[in-house]
């Protein structure tokens, strides 16, 4: 008679099997969280955001991606509750009337929330419509190097003073070219050095400002800022 053998009993995973996700109001991209609970008034809102997490998935900066699509989900939220035709419009009249952009940046800005958008019908997360026409594209002008606006700039002499480049071509014993190459390269140097400590002293004054607004902060305030989650809503400015 045989003897009854005993043994662990291992249990066969399937790959495809998934961890259940709970819903969630906020979402990591790259090495940080972002609360997405201002959204909440959306129409299917937990959807959409594990909608984003998969969309962003394999995307060349999604990081930028997740910025903008932030931004279109915050004025579509304070429109309506639902996203369609009507609030795809809406949103697109918001970045028209923004003189601040150019309209290379808002065709790129709608593009992007065009996309998602389909991504989210294709997954039936929301319902499907017509997304209005993009922006006319405009012809992209290639941004000149700064070695192609060097050039342009030294070949025409009215840009130099004759005295000073036969000076700096006698010291140096330069060409007249070489001689217009160093003087344009060091005015450069002078200008952007000049830009950068302009740039550093606002700086400076900024973190002076928030110094300043730390420092004048009680405990009261403290306490309630404490609790903010979003400054943008909390603190809406008029």
């Amino acid at each position: 008679m045989s003897k009854l053998q005993r043994s662990p009993i291992f249990l066969k995973k399937s790959k495809s099997d998934s961890i259940v996700d709970f819903p969630k109001d906020e979402i990591k991209v790259g090495n940080k969280y972002y609360d997405l609970s201002g959204l909440s008034t959306l129409d299917n809102f937990y959807e959409i955001v594990s909608g984003i997490k998969s969309y962003l998935q394999g995307r060349r900066a999604p990081s930028k991606q997740f910025l903008i699509l932030k931004y279109f989900l915050m004025i579509v939220s304070k429109f309506s509750t639902k996203i369609d035709k009507k609030t795809m419009t809406f949103y697109k009249n918001q970045l028209d009337a923004n003189p601040d952009i150019t309209l290379s940046t808002k065709w790129q800005k709608y593009s992007i929330a065009c996309n998602f958008i389909n991504y989210l019908i294709s997954k039936e997360i929301i319902d499907d419509f017509i997304v209005p026409p993009n922006f006319e594209n405009i012809e992209k002008k290639p941004i000149p190097s700064f070695a192609d606006i060097a050039r342009n700039y030294i070949e025409n002499d009215d840009n130099f003073d004759k005295l000073d480049i036969e000076e700096i071509s006698s010291f140096f014993s330069l060409a007249s070219l070489e001689a217009k190459t160093l003087s344009y390269c060091l005015t450069s140097i002078d200008l952007i050095h000049a830009k950068a400590i302009e740039d550093i002293h606002k700086w400076e004054k900024d973190w002076d400002k928030v110094q300043e607004i730390i420092d004048n902060i009680n405990k009261f305030n403290l306490d309630k800022i404490s609790k903010v989650h979003d400054f943008n809503r909390d603190f809406q400015i008029p």
